[in-house]
């Protein structure tokens, strides 16, 4: 009788302490990352591309966080392109793809610029977070028709054009941008000081324009 009742405590015990440990092992709900990568404007135009990093995250609670602040669960991510009219502050979003096998691990999606009317950008990675994966950067390249079709490139065809950001303001149409992580900046010939016209939803993960 005496052991029953030992064994019996012993089992409770357990039972509370791997409850315990499975209450403290959990994660936070799901939150948004977004990053703005690039923006390049399309050459003689108003017309801006914009690539965004967006991820879906969970991030570790309680023995979680041990040893460095743990690891947070990736539930979902996107390479996202928007091609913006600066005239009429319209987005309209061309891609929203998953890294391939290639490059999903610290992947990076990068307009490219246009060529015979379509847009090109390229999604970099490496295909793995082992060592010898690292010694490889990777690189997928995607096009946009003009019908806004969207497939897998080859390589980047020669003769890509976009405005320069830098140097003297040009003659004419032209885009000057100026970006942080969440929101972009617009200089024009119509616009002379800097304007914040788009921007990213935190709550969404989405580019919205910025009425005025």
């Amino acid at each position: 009788m005496f052991i029953n009742a030992v064994y019996r405590k012993y089992c409770c015990c357990a039972f509370l302490l791997v409850s315990m440990l499975l209450a403290s092992c959990t994660y936070s709900p799901p939150r948004i990352y977004t990053n703005i990568e690039n923006v390049r404007a399309q050459a003689g135009s108003h017309i801006i591309a914009v690539s965004v990093t967006y991820q879906l995250l969970r991030d570790p609670t309680g023995i979680n966080t041990f040893p460095n602040g743990g690891v947070p669960k990736l539930l979902d991510e996107k390479a996202k392109i928007y091609l913006c009219d600066v005239d009429t502050l319209e987005i309209r979003r061309v891609a929203s793809i998953s890294p391939s096998s290639s490059v999903k691990s610290t992947w990076q999606p990068w307009i490219l610029g246009w060529a015979n009317g379509s847009l090109f950008f390229q999604v970099m990675g490496r295909s793995g977070t082992r060592l010898k994966d690292f010694q490889n950067l990777n690189t997928v390249i995607y096009q946009v028709d003009p019908d806004g079709k969207l497939s897998e490139a080859k390589e980047a065809p020669r003769g890509i054009t976009f405005q320069h950001n830098t140097g003297p303001l040009p003659q004419g149409i032209f885009v000057r941008v100026s970006r942080g992580h969440n929101m972009i900046d617009i200089k024009t010939e119509k616009h002379k000081e800097w304007q914040t016209m788009f921007k990213i939803d935190n709550a969404k993960g989405e580019l919205i324009s910025v009425k005025k």
